[in-house]
């Protein structure tokens, strides 16, 4: 059973009380898990700089798995600053569901940990603390056998999640853990994409008009380990298609655009995020 991940806000909701009142995870069992699983947001001893910079191999390999089980899905892209990807497999009726989800830090990490953990229905989150040795910061479900296993080390947190399957999590959660660890680095903010810049096609254009943003790899940039995922702010703007990291727009309505655009690397999971203004003029 997948524990979905969303923003905070929408994950403390848990129901809605009488007359229909939308009622949230207090305050108070928010903290009681924090302080049962031992939760911080910047772990003791640990250099904060430090993260892991890995190319994650193909989903089987990445979990230990033999060949019998199978990849349905398995996609990189952006969800904000972090980079994600998410991979489902299955053996016969036997499932399993895998996050990856590389932060900017630490801090961003572990907050994740909490999303996930106060994604719920429930008036408590249903985890309790997973095993010292597994990450920095582990929690596993509530079950004898536990279905769903999240953990973080440095600034990545993973989730896997099972459903009909004897599989025990926490022997594929420790492979993954495993490999991780022989991929921490030092001063990890230095490993996002590098960039030439982002090169739009006019500082303004006219409303009916074609925009052009071209997102332009740095010398030496393997371009195809590269996708792009956006945001636009405003109505200036409508998407109209995607090439690569060539990105087309329809310029809608006058006033000034801005597109936030997060580059992502599609095997490291390392993301960096740049800016695109441009006025939208009446015709």
């Amino acid at each position: 059973m997948r524990v979905a991940c969303a923003a905070l806000a929408a994950a403390l909701a848990w129901g809605a009380g009488p007359q229909g009142r939308e009622r949230t995870l207090n305050e108070f069992a928010v903290n009681a898990f924090k302080s049962n699983v031992g939760y911080t947001e910047s772990p003791a001893g640990v250099d904060p700089n430090e993260g892991v910079l890995c190319d994650w191999p193909a989903a089987p390999q990445l979990l230990g798995l033999d060949g019998a089980w199978q990849t349905v899905y398995d996609a990189a892209r952006a969800q904000g600053d972090a980079g994600v990807r998410k991979v489902d497999l299955h053996e016969g009726t036997e499932e399993l569901s895998l996050e990856i989800y590389v932060a900017s830090g630490i801090p961003a990490a572990r907050r994740h940990l909490l999303e996930v953990a106060t994604n719920t229905m429930m008036r408590e989150p249903p985890y309790r603390r997973g095993p010292a040795n597994l990450g920095d910061l582990s929690i596993v479900s509530l079950q004898q056998d536990p279905v769903s296993v999240v953990w973080t080390l440095r600034n990545v947190c993973f989730h896997l999640s099972k459903t009909s399957s004897p599989l025990p999590l926490l022997n594929a959660a420790d492979a993954l853990d495993r490999l991780a660890r022989r991929h921490i680095v030092p001063g990890i903010a230095h490993y996002q994409p590098r960039l030439s810049g982002v090169q739009v096609s006019g500082k303004s254009v006219p409303a009916g008009q074609t925009l052009t943003i071209q997102i332009l790899p740095a010398p030496g940039t393997d371009g195809a380990r590269l996708t792009a995922d956006f945001a636009m702010k405003g109505r200036q703007l409508q998407a109209r298609s995607q090439h690569g990291l060539t990105l087309e727009f329809t310029a809608s309505e006058p006033g000034a655009a801005e597109v936030l655009i997060h580059v992502i690397d599609k095997l490291n999971l390392m993301t960096r995020t740049e800016t695109a203004k441009v006025d939208v003029t009446a015709q």
